[in-house]
């Protein structure tokens, strides 16, 4: 059977994560996606993680244990798993979004960027997907919540663009002048 899963979840980086140690970690996460035969892409910000994986079922789950075993992070909170009928970033490995420190960093967040515009129109899209356009958002307005969201809140799974994001907490407008997502 060829399932494919999709896996988001959050983390916060352990201290002194300086961007030569981030390189590392993306190049060897985009090896051993290539090899496992998964896409998805890691959002680092303010020493948090959000992380979105897709692929065979069987790829994911091995991806995501070596995640849930990695030093470089702590606290993960598996936010959504959910069987997906295709892939949305199947032509990379690993996408990277953060103010790039580097050049392997500034080209894995040029690959987001890419493919953003398959997510710039009105489309249904899974759960993870909506968490992870939301998350970006967030993070693209600079208001990311402290604490990641209750992954026991039902995610919708249309995803419509607006000119404001707001949790479910607290209010908030994109001041940073950004196209916002927000999952309905």
């Amino acid at each position: 059977m060829n399932d494919l899963l999709a896996i988001t979840w959050t983390s916060v980086a352990r201290r002194g994560l300086p961007p030569w140690r981030m390189d590392a970690l993306l190049l060897d996460a985009r090896r051993y996606n290539r090899d496992a035969g998964v896409s998805g892409v890691l959002f680092h910000h303010r020493g948090a993680f959000f992380q979105y994986v897709e692929g065979p079922a069987e790829g994911v789950e091995s991806a995501y244990c070596r995640i849930r075993a990695a030093r470089s992070h702590g606290g993960l909170r598996e936010l959504s798993r959910e069987t997906i009928a295709q892939r949305q970033f199947s032509d990379w490995t690993m996408a990277f979004c953060e103010t790039p420190r580097s050049i392997a960093q500034a080209d894995a967040h040029e690959r987001w960027l890419e493919a953003m515009p398959v997510t710039r129109d009105t489309v249904d899209c899974p759960g993870g997907l909506a968490l992870t356009l939301y998350y970006w958002n967030l993070w693209q307005a600079d208001i990311a919540p402290v604490a990641p969201l209750d992954p026991t809140q039902e995610t919708q799974t249309t995803c419509r663009m607006s000119r404001s994001i707001s949790t479910p907490a607290s209010p908030a407008s994109a001041s940073s002048g950004h196209r916002a997502w927000s999952p309905n």
